[in-house]
């Protein structure tokens, strides 16, 4: 064997490098691991770029995602389309105001009111951008808006900045809006603090700069803006604080008005005139670095400003005084306001001057001889109750033209007016009208429906139980028992109008107000039993309102929008507005026939007799009083005219001594019926006398009811122990009652006691009895309690109580029927002839109250307190 050829290699040597095929395969290895690298990075960064693509395409989505809702956003809930047109006027345009009265030859004809011309309430007075001078135009824009010619309505410098402060600091005091969205602002009348409203005028700013050149966007701008004391522009600014045109300011007066619109109060000159000087040298330190205005400003000529005096004209740290219209032209002025916002889709601010300065012509409503009628009745003090010092008591009253709806006198407050656009009570003090209420939110909506007539009968007697206590209480606090509308409308009965109510529904009765007699200050809250029935509203209601409502009753039931003007013409004699007070069958006449004659009952022998006029001329009205004696109310209407009258104090208390005049009647009928005698004397003077019969009640035909029932009269109604219950009842054809009262039973009396025979009373007479089962929760007092007839089964016998009804027996525990407060009721038992003694009597649970031991009912139920207490 050959060792030598078997002797092993070295194991620690490395022979590749001289091995040719060693060095290929390192060479292969190296190219496969570089090889799974590459291929790892490949993956890697696919996978990277994969992430990339996908978030990408998220964003894309997501973005595209936000701009489809924005788009839809701003489609349904933002209108970024702007213009502002109608904006500028010729100031030495007057509006002017027309009535109508009769002409020589007894043809009415239209007259110009001149005394009530409208130049323009807001001192304002219009300037073209080419008379503003240079300094004043700068000093505006270097202060509110430094970037204005150069951006295209929105600075992102700013928004920007505002949106961060506002989330890095909670600071909202750094002003984003540019002049342009400044100029939107105030003219639109838009300032509420929400998302939707900022981008609205983000977007209306940009549209409004593709249609407008800077240059009318400033003149616009600086003729709007308010400047304190009343001045709208920096036109009559300067009148105002330098007594000059705006063309001769100095660059401190330019300054000095610059400093003013962020803050008017704090920085007016007149007021304020440290803040207003500090204020300003803001304004020219601005002016000197602003390099986006034309003018450079040297050192000098700011530090001149600042140290220049600043010196107001002669009485200008009095207060401006505005133009007083009357009563009935502030109340159009709102109207017209109000509807060229409506028709035309106008801001209040364009509305405005369209009517200040558009030099319109205004057709107006009214009754010179009414309204100043009302305005000397009203200036009387003599015509209120007298309260002692402090406080004075007010009062409001609208007088309309029933047939057509036209308001021919209005009156906001007592005295002589002061205040331009001052606080109307007519229209502006929502107050609660007490029983007024009952014949628009009850009576007039059943009589419609059918659910009841002139005589149709309820209980006088509590309607639930509320805190343990009954109710609604009646003015007097006295239950009556079974009542007759005509004797609830009359006597002004809260228990009736809530059971009425109930029968026609509060969502009913409440519709019908909203949408048929058009009440403007009801809410859902008021859909319940004390506002609609009692007048306890939770804002309340104007005298306008009520009297459109009472005036639709008085018109046959034809609605009429009460109305102060007919038609506007503009400048050019175009008709812009006509009110035709859109006339609407809201009632049938025979209803609103119906209830007029109820409402005469009232002022011919209820709680509204001391109404004068009634003698003179027919009338029909509603007392209405609250249960604390804070409003007082009388509505009611003649054949010729409708008017309502509200007294009370501004901030509502009680009207302690609410008497007025030698008769020392309520002040709200002494009010009505004091204006009204005196329009009636010229109506009456001229020969002519109209009717209720001419129009609304001629088709009523009478029939005699008895008046527990409501039912024709029976035979048995006569001898009823209270004497005859017969009653003259008013009804259309349509509305008859068609059946003879069965409710009164004739009943056996024993001749000595007086008290229901038992068969061994040895004489007895017949009474008619009422066949009337009352259950109440509470033992209360009810005036007819002891005239009702229960029969007993055979096999019970009656109570041999005297102080109770002898059928006392049929109650079960908690339940009552009632108690007239007398010790012996008419309906006891005649328990002498009876054979059996009598029961020792206990002492009664209240005075006048029967004793009785059961226990009465104490589940409370919610409802509503009672509002009205009309005692009037």
């Amino acid at each position: 064997m050959n060792q030598k050829q078997n002797k092993p290699a070295p194991r620690n040597r490395d022979r590749s490098a001289n091995n040719p095929q060693k060095k290929k395969g390192g060479a292969a290895i190296a190219g496969h691991v570089g090889l799974t690298l590459s291929r790892y990075l490949g993956k890697i960064v696919t996978y990277a770029l994969n992430i990339l693509l996908t978030v990408f395409l998220i964003a894309i989505i997501t973005g595209a995602s936000v701009a489809v809702a924005l788009v839809v956003y701003i489609k349904n809930y933002v209108d970024p389309v702007y213009d502002i047109e109608n904006l500028k006027f010729n100031s030495s345009l007057t509006t002017t105001i027309y009535y109508q009265t009769a002409g020589e030859d007894g043809s009415p004809k239209w007259v110009e009111w001149e005394e009530e011309s409208i130049h323009g309430s807001e001192n304002r007075t219009w300037v073209s951008y080419e008379e503003m001078p240079e300094d004043l135009i700068n000093a505006f824009v270097s202060i509110e808006d430094k970037r204005f010619f150069v951006h295209k309505g929105v600075d992102t410098h700013r928004t920007i900045g505002a949106v961060l402060g506002f989330f890095l600091k909670g600071d909202s005091s750094y002003g984003g809006s540019t002049i342009t969205q400044q100029l939107i602002k105030n003219v639109s009348g838009d300032d509420d603090v929400t998302i939707q409203r900022k981008v609205q005028e983000i977007l209306r700013a940009f549209n409004l700069e593709s249609k407008r050149s800077k240059e009318e966007i400033l003149e616009m701008y600086l003729n709007t803006i308010y400047l304190s004391k009343g001045c709208y522009g920096v036109a009559s600014a300067a009148k105002e604080f330098f007594n000059k045109d705006v063309k001769d300011l100095t660059l401190v007066e330019c300054a000095a008005l610059a400093a003013i619109p962020q803050n008017p109060s704090k920085w007016s000159p007149v007021t304020q005139p440290e803040n207003n000087a500090e204020r300003r040298w803001v304004v020219l330190d601005q002016m000197y670095k602003n390099e986006n205005i034309d003018k450079t400003y040297t050192f000098d000529e700011i530090e001149a400003a600042k140290e220049a005096e600043l010196v107001l004209a002669e009485g200008a740290t009095e207060t401006v005084t505005a133009v007083v219209h009357s009563w009935f032209v502030d109340t159009m002025i709102y109207d017209v306001i109000e509807d060229l916002q409506k028709t035309y889709n106008y801001d209040e601010q364009m509305a405005k001057n369209m009517l200040y300065s558009g030099g319109l012509k205004i057709y107006t409503t009214i009754d010179r001889d009414i309204q100043a009628i009302l305005d000397d009745v009203y200036m009387n003090d003599e015509n209120f109750p007298s309260q002692g010092t402090g406080v004075q008591v007010e009062s409001a009253m609208t007088v309309i033209d029933q047939s057509t709806g036209h308001v021919v006198g209005i009156i906001g407050g007592r005295g002589q007016k002061t205040t331009p656009l001052g606080f109307n009570r007519a229209t502006q003090a929502a107050r609660q009208p007490g029983s007024s209420i009952k014949p628009l939110g009850v009576y007039s909506q059943a009589l419609d429906r059918g659910l009841i007539t002139y005589s149709t009968t309820f209980d006088d007697s509590p309607f639930r139980m509320y805190n343990g206590k009954t109710w609604p209480n009646n003015w007097n606090n006295v239950y009556d028992g079974l009542t007759t509308v005509a004797d609830a409308v009359k006597d002004s009965k809260n228990t009736i109008a809530v059971k009425v109510l109930d029968a026609l529904g509060t969502s009913t009765s409440y519709d019908f107000m909203v949408n048929k007699f058009h009440f403007t200050t009801l809410v859902n809250a008021d859909m319940d039993y004390a506002p609609l029935a009692l007048g306890g509203f939770t804002n309340g209601v104007t005298t306008r309102d009520m009297c459109g409502a009472y005036a639709s009753i008085a018109n046959s039931g034809i609605y009429n929008r009460p109305r102060t003007y007919l038609k506007v013409l503009d400048s050019t004699d175009n008709i812009i507005l006509e009110n035709t007070g859109n006339p609407e069958v809201i009632l049938s006449e025979d209803s609103c026939a119906v209830m007029t004659r109820l409402m005469q009952d009232v002022v011919n022998a209820g709680t509204g007799t001391a109404v004068t006029l009634r003698k003179r001329v027919d009338v029909a009205g509603k007392t209405g009083t609250t249960n604390d004696n804070n409003d007082l109310y009388f509505c009611g209407f003649s054949p010729y005219y409708t008017a309502t009258c509200w007294v009370g104090y501004d901030i509502p208390k009680a009207l302690t001594n609410f008497r007025t005049g030698q008769t020392r009647v309520g002040p709200a009928i002494y009010l009505w019926d004091t204006v009204m005698n005196r329009i009636h004397d010229k109506v009456l003077s001229t020969g002519e006398q109209r009717h209720f019969s001419d129009k609304l009640t001629s088709k009523l035909v009478t029939r005699t009811y008895c008046r527990d029932s409501g039912l024709l009269l029976g035979d048995n109604c006569a001898k009823d122990p209270r004497g005859g219950r017969g009653r003259t009842g008013f009804y259309t054809e349509s509305n008859l009652p068609a059946e003879t009262c069965t409710m009164h039973t004739l009943v056996n009396v024993c001749d000595e006691t007086g008290l229901i025979a038992g068969p061994t009373c040895p004489h007895t007479h017949q009474v008619a009895l009422l066949n009337y089962k009352r259950e109440l929760p509470v033992n209360c007092a009810v005036g007819d309690a002891q005239y009702t007839y229960v029969p007993l089964p055979d096999n019970m016998r009656p109570s041999l109580d005297t102080t109770q009804p002898f059928y006392i027996n049929l109650y079960s525990a908690g339940v009552w029927p009632g108690h007239s407060n007398t010790g012996t009721p008419v309906n006891a038992y005649c328990a002498t002839h009876d054979g059996v003694p009598l029961p020792t009597e206990a002492p009664p649970e209240t005075p006048g109250s029967p004793a009785d031991t059961r226990t009465p009912a104490t589940t409370k139920q919610s409802a509503p307190p009672e509002n009205d207490q009309d005692n009037t």
